[in-house]
């Protein structure tokens, strides 16, 4: 849980440097995050602080999985309806989309 919060303020107070290397560990763990208790929080923090290139990276990696599991999950549902809020329209159609396939 501590670990899981320090992430999440860098993502919010850090250098570009430092939100890099977060997302670049949420990108490799992202079953594990979108799954976990406390990890989805990092995922959501990206989609809430990250910038524009970060929250479209993460989604592209969200695409990769069973977008349908993931809405339905416990902790992977919240991460869906942080991206709802925090992405642009465009971007939530898209995401809409996923929902069929």
């Amino acid at each position: 849980e501590s670990s899981s919060r320090f992430i999440q303020k860098r993502l919010k107070l850090g250098t570009p440097e430092e939100q890099k290397l977060g997302m670049t560990a949420a990108l490799s763990a992202i079953e594990e995050l979108w799954g976990d208790h406390y990890g989805n929080f990092m995922l959501q923090g990206i989609f809430e602080f990250g910038s524009k290139e970060m929250k479209t990276e993460l989604m592209d990696a969200i695409y990769g999985q069973d977008v349908v599991a993931l809405c339905l999950h416990m902790n992977g549902c919240r991460v869906i309806q942080k991206a709802i809020r925090c992405l642009d329209q465009e971007d939530v159609c898209n995401l809409i989309t996923h929902f069929r396939d």
